[in-house]
């Protein structure tokens, strides 16, 4: 987070140029060919010196490099100082500042070496939290002034708007750069001043002032208590650490990064999605599927290399907001498992929406299951008057055009897209639902959502007067050469 000892002792973080660099050593040798560096500027007492020194560390990290292939990506953020630590009194660079300290880093590593890439925080998002860190409640008017302006998912660089959050500031006479750049005084009355977390204001004004004197604080958890207040009797709370109990068979299972060769079983699981997990991404579906089955004692098998991971594979990554009656995945174990074993404790330790229907063995040598996917059926509902009188009209868009074009904008860029080759069939269902089915045409498995939207008469997506739901999966079985539903 610092590229000098001096500053990296301000911040107590306890590790020193050796320690880095022989860290660095280890990781090229075991042939990782990126890595990165993350650093902050704009920390209390930082000079230019310390800027250069982030960049003199990184080239004596790259300079252990074993090949050509070896970068290091680095990565500044701006310091933002926050309530209830010891540098809750310290300022935050200006916006200027941050700029001016970004461009002295650029300038310099774009001179020195082409293995070594810059990457850095928007200063301007920086700006918000600062202020928002430490701010009162002076800004809660701001907050909703600014979502009026039509900020939000501000974290997405597409959808940040910094002349709206301006606007806002303006229209209550607030000046951003004054409060991000403020200092507090000791005796300030802090805004947050009346919350208590537990730690004693005295101690994190001690450690502010041995911060400044680069003196460090030893670790509590394991070198005795420094006097926080956050450990007492009365509330339960002890950091120290405890000794380590005997692992358990699930926790030595997930700790096991390259299994032994041998044998291993595979499965179909079937489930379905809804309520809250449908505002899951696809990512983390895939992270609470890992979690669950570990907990129900699931030996997963892991791939080899540098980054093991459990074997598990989706047939759709469903988009967010869609649920679903029918999904399948596969996983690789390495020993066999029963579709009893798992409905039995299921429900114990998977979250509410996420249903099992059933697990079955398959025999090796299947194609994955994404290569298996040949079409979605999706019921597709509509809410809203304007789109119940058109629903005839809808209905024969899908039928009988010949073309049906969406236009999707990934990364500034727009994507032409036609629909047209993955209807399979549109009906009726009832007078205000269509049933949908998309074939998997090339791998490509149409969003549902930017279809409905070509129906609708837009090249663009369109989210409401309607709503989705994912009824059938359709696999293709190697025996029979046809697709058809495995329950």
């Amino acid at each position: 987070e610092a590229g000098t000892q001096r500053l990296r002792d301000v911040i107590n973080k306890g590790l020193t140029e050796d320690d880095i660099l022989e860290t660095v050593d280890v990781l090229f040798r075991n042939g990782w060919d990126l890595l990165k560096f993350y650093f902050m500027i704009g920390l209390p007492t930082e000079t230019d010196e310390d800027l250069q020194g982030i960049i003199d560390l990184c080239l004596k990290a790259l300079g252990r490099a074993k090949n050509k292939r070896q970068r290091i990506t680095l990565s500044v953020s701006t310091f933002v100082p926050k309530s209830h630590t010891p540098f809750q009194w310290e300022m935050q660079i200006s916006l200027e500042e941050t700029k001016r300290r970004q461009q002295f880093l650029f300038k310099r590593i774009k001179s020195v070496s082409r293995r070594l890439q810059l990457k850095w925080h928007d200063g301007k998002l920086s700006q918000l939290e600062g202020i928002f860190s430490r701010g009162d409640r002076r800004l809660w008017p701001v907050l909703c002034e600014a979502y009026r302006n039509g900020c939000s998912f501000d974290a997405w660089t597409d959808k940040f708007s910094y002349a709206g959050w301006q606007q806002a500031f303006s229209h209550f006479g607030i000046d951003p750069e004054q409060q991000v750049s403020r200092t507090f005084m000791v005796e300030d009355l802090l805004p947050w001043g009346h919350i208590n977390v537990g730690i004693d204001p005295s101690f994190l004004l001690a450690e502010r002032e041995k911060a400044l004197r680069r003196e460090a604080t030893p670790d509590c958890r394991t070198s005795g208590c420094q006097g926080c207040g956050v450990c007492h009797e009365s509330t339960g709370i002890s950091l120290k650490i405890q000794p380590e109990a005997e692992p358990t068979t699930v926790t030595s299972t997930v700790l096991q990064e390259k299994p032994a060769s041998g044998e291993r079983w595979k499965y179909l699981l079937s489930y379905r999605r809804g309520g809250r997990l449908t505002f899951l991404s696809h990512l983390e579906m895939v992270t609470l599927f890992i979690r669950g089955l570990q907990r129900l004692g699931v030996p997963l098998a892991y791939s080899q290399g540098f980054h093991p991971h459990p074997r598990l594979t989706f047939a759709h990554a469903l988009p967010l907001g869609l649920s679903s009656e029918e999904e399948f995945m596969e996983f690789l174990a390495l020993k066999p498992v029963t579709s009893s074993s798992l409905s039995s404790q299921w429900a114990s330790y998977m979250p509410v929406g996420l249903e099992l229907i059933n697990c079955q063995a398959l025999p090796a040598g299947l194609p994955a299951i994404s290569q298996r996917l040949q079409s979605c059926q999706y019921q597709v509902t509509f809410e809203d008057l304007e789109l119940l009188e058109r629903l005839p009209e809808i209905l024969v868009r899908g039928r009988e055009s010949t073309s049906l074009v969406f236009v999707r904008r990934k990364k500034g860029k727009k994507i032409t897209l036609d629909f047209a080759p993955h209807l399979q069939a549109v009906e009726m269902l009832d007078n205000v639902s269509l049933l949908v089915t998309l074939r998997v045409v090339d791998g490509r498995n149409p969003n549902i959502f930017d279809f409905v939207s070509v129906l609708l008469g837009s090249c663009e997506r369109v989210t409401d007067g309607y709503k989705v739901i994912k009824r059938r999966s359709y696999l293709l079985e190697p025996d029979a050469g046809v697709a058809r539903n495995p329950n």
